[in-house]
């Protein structure tokens, strides 16, 4: 499962690097980030061949760790298990 952390990174390079990567990708974004709308988040992650787009609810940018930890939480585990299973 990779991790992708973007800040200042042009969107069409992260797609571009999105569609080469051959292990699963989870894109996670908050629902009020203005850094990486969730629309850009759903490309990346559309973009990817095994990516998974998490929309978390009610936060910005980087703060979904507190948040909505259990919300991440879930969205980790999740990942993880398909990354096992798949």
């Amino acid at each position: 499962c990779s991790l992708l952390w973007l800040r200042g990174v042009r969107i069409e390079n992260t797609i571009d690097a999105a569609t080469r990567m051959q292990q699963p990708l989870l894109v996670l974004v908050g629902d009020r980030d203005r850094i990486t709308p969730p629309t850009h988040g759903q490309v990346i992650a559309d973009a990817a061949p095994h990516g998974q787009f998490e929309l978390l609810p009610n936060v910005g940018h980087s703060d979904h760790h507190v948040k909505t930890p259990q919300r991440l939480q879930a969205a980790l585990d999740k990942a993880l298990e398909a990354a096992r299973v798949g």
